[in-house]
């Protein structure tokens, strides 16, 4: 676990749903965190989520519409920018996004600061399950955009509906992309 590899490490938790509230501040007093009970998007706003009867599923994003899956609560919640969120950034910094479809506005809300990151973990989908929802190869086309490449993959879960993949990028100029085997 990162706390116990990085014992001065800050983390900012980071959860729109109220839900999630209790669990962030038993691990802030845990950590040395900071809890941010907002979504994160492309813009500064306020946003309605859907959510599942557990903890574990919540959107910005509607499911399409051949998916039965109930998202049985429906309540706004602030959206920030990244970038207004965090307008510096102090490295090392590793970020991990997991936002259930939301991923690109994520990312465009980072703005310049998304090269602040020395990796970016990004829980996406192969085949989005969202309206609209980003899948690997859109979220694999903005990051090179902005000079990252894919390092590695974290995890690959297989559900009835969808692959999930955690993708982890780093900066194309890393020291963690070195070529050895030339």
């Amino acid at each position: 676990m990162a706390v116990r590899a990085f014992p001065e490490a800050k983390f900012h938790l980071i959860d729109p749903t109220r839900e999630s509230m209790p669990h962030m501040q038993t691990w802030s007093q845990k950590l040395n965190a900071e809890v941010h009970n907002v979504a994160l998007g492309a813009e500064d706003g306020v946003a309605e989520i859907a959510k599942s009867n557990n903890i574990g599923h919540a959107s910005l994003l509607r499911l399409l519409p051949n998916i039965d899956y109930p998202m049985e609560q429906r309540y706004r919640v602030p959206v920030r920018r990244f970038d207004s969120l965090f307008p510096t950034m102090q490295g090392p910094a590793l970020c991990k996004i997991d936002v259930e479809g939301a991923e690109l506005s994520v990312l465009k809300g980072m703005g310049e600061q998304i090269h602040s990151l020395d990796v970016i973990l990004v829980e996406t989908s192969v085949t989005s399950l969202f309206q609209d929802g980003p899948e690997l190869r859109d979220i694999m086309a903005y990051m090179a955009k902005y000079q990252f490449s894919l390092f590695d993959i974290g995890s690959l879960m297989r559900r009835p509906y969808e692959h999930l993949i955690d993708a982890i990028f780093v900066p194309d100029n890393s020291s963690l992309r070195v070529r050895r085997w030339r």
